[in-house]
């Protein structure tokens, strides 16, 4: 047996023997309150007793392990750097020195409002930008609107599991459309897949019809509706020579222009599972000829869902994609996200943009985020933009989907 080095101050050295063999041991008896130690202090206080040189390792070192206080108050003495940082701020303070710009601009609000966005750049032709969210750009220093802009938008995805603020997303994006646009400019239309939360976008002038996947019939007329509207604007665009609607809104007056037609899809999973198989696909089959066919055309569609919506199929059909919090993070891959600077917790409405992984806060319509707070919100809007389009002609609102 080889003797360590210890001065032993504590007499707790000692040896055990197993058969012919016998090993150094310290024994933690020796010193006085390492009984109640936890068992990784234990291994600690051992270690040290073993190595006590009285120089590196000291008897004091011993002592203070042993007389550890779970209940004791931590040491808050201030550091040095403290102190001089403190001093620095005092003498800035005596001098009226201003503080000093930070480098980075602060991190996007949990939550904000609609009205607490900043303006939208201006519309280098068409219909205004509409915003909507706020995204940080931080290597550009600058935290910008993110905008609905008819204009260019194809279709637009947003991605998430269920109540990361899929829905409030679609009722945002509908109030700000309604708030901003005129009832001939844009239509709106919501096919409800879920509980129920775009009903309340019926207060607004601009919107046609809300149907509910349990309304069969209703759902079969509005698509139907849809891919007539489609077709008819196929074939009068192509009379007329124009390769979009763009074009033909910046050629013709204002009374000829055709008004944009966004369909809000809440919940694509549900949409998929309660209406694919019906009468051998075919309301499936006019959704998907709406998402191919119809953005040129002015037909957008606005659909939230889960990771479902990244499926070649569906992920092909648009580049616009704001990815919210999904349910088990490997589905980020899925999506086209990398989790490498993803944080680990992730609250409503905060979403990411796949392209360069954009972080963007989503917004509210004004009052309580509730249900109800968001549909009286609404209904504000509607009023308002009723009592500014009230001098339009029926033939320049939305069509109806009555019941």
């Amino acid at each position: 047996m080889s003797v360590s080095a210890s001065k032993d101050s504590f007499g707790a050295r000692g040896e055990l023997s197993v058969g012919d063999a016998s090993y150094e041991i310290f024994r933690l008896s020796a010193v006085e309150g390492s009984r109640d130690l936890p068992y990784s202090l234990k291994v600690l206080l051992e270690n040290v007793l073993r190595t006590e040189d009285g120089s590196n390792t000291t008897e004091d070192h011993v002592r203070a392990i042993a007389a550890w206080d779970p209940e004791a108050e931590p040491d808050t003495a201030a550091t040095d750097l403290e102190a001089l940082v403190g001093a620095i701020r005092e003498a800035s303070a005596a001098l009226r020195i201003p503080e000093q710009h930070s480098p980075w601009l602060p991190t996007l609000p949990e939550r904000l409002t609609l009205a607490e966005l900043p303006a939208a750049p201006p519309a280098a032709g068409g219909l205004p930008p509409v915003p909507y969210a706020l995204s940080d750009l931080p290597a550009q220093q600058a935290q910008r609107a993110q905008c609905l802009d008819l204009t260019t938008l194809g279709h637009q995805y947003v991605i998430g599991s269920a109540r990361s603020g899929r829905t409030q997303t679609l009722r945002t994006m509908a109030g700000a459309l309604a708030a901003r646009l005129s009832t001939a400019d844009v239509h709106l239309y919501g096919l409800d897949c879920g509980s129920g939360g775009l009903l309340a976008l019926t207060a607004l002038p601009h919107c046609g019809a809300v149907v509910q996947r349990t309304q069969t019939d209703r759902v079969a007329r509005l698509l139907g509706r849809l891919v007539e509207e489609l077709v008819a604007r196929q074939e009068m665009l192509s009379a007329n020579g124009f390769a979009s609607i763009t074009e033909q809104r910046q050629a013709v007056g204002a009374e000829e222009r055709l008004p944009h037609v966004v369909l809000l899809l809440d919940r694509w999973e549900g949409f998929v599972a309660a209406r694919s198989e019906l009468d051998g696909g075919r309301l499936l089959t006019a959704m998907m000829t709406l998402l191919n066919e119809g953005a040129s055309a002015g037909v957008h569609c606005i659909v939230s869902g889960d990771r479902s919506l990244s499926a070649y199929r569906m992920a092909s059909l648009t580049e616009d994609k704001l990815v919210l919090r999904m349910a088990d993070r490997a589905d980020y891959f899925a999506v086209g996200l990398s989790l490498r600077g993803l944080p680990e917790t992730i609250g409503d409405g905060r979403g990411f943009q796949p392209d360069g992984a954009v972080e963007t806060q989503v917004a509210v319509l004004d009052g309580p985020i509730t249900g109800q707070g968001q549909a009286a919100a609404l209904a504000a809007i509607g009023a308002q933009a009723a009592a500014r389009d009230a001098g339009l002609p029926r033939s320049r609102r939305p069509f109806r989907i009555d019941v």
